[in-house]
């Protein structure tokens, strides 16, 4: 019994190790992103003929360019992260469960089948 606890504890410290350096990567991967989406957004402007810049102000497109970066950043930075996370968390409480004990595991599972019908 004590090995299955210290089990737990480690992978619980893994799990939040593995977690920190998703979010590490993420951030990194989505200012990145941002900061390339930005630079490519303004050449791209730099393109378009005069009479768009005449007809569209240049705090507008400014304002366009920083809240669409922005919302990219925000997507892959923090909800892409816990999007996995919540697709991972109960596929490895499931594989656990039927890990330790496969009845278990089908009891425990009945309160979440009634959960999720109470649901609806």
């Amino acid at each position: 019994m004590a090995r299955y606890g210290w089990l737990a504890v480690n992978l619980t410290v893994a799990s939040f190790m593995l977690y920190g350096i998703g979010l590490l990567c993420s951030h990194w991967t989505a200012f990145n992103l941002a900061a390339n989406l930005r630079i490519r957004l303004v050449r791209r402007l730099g393109e378009l003929p005069l009479g768009f810049h005449t007809a569209n102000p240049s705090g507008k497109l400014r304002k366009i360019i920083e809240k669409n970066a922005d919302n990219t950043e925000n997507f892959i930075a923090h909800q892409l992260p816990d999007l996995a996370q919540a697709i991972v968390t109960p596929v490895a409480f499931l594989a656990s469960m039927f890990y330790f004990d496969w009845k278990l595991a089908l009891i425990c599972l009945l309160p979440i089948a009634a959960g999720f019908a109470f649901l609806r």
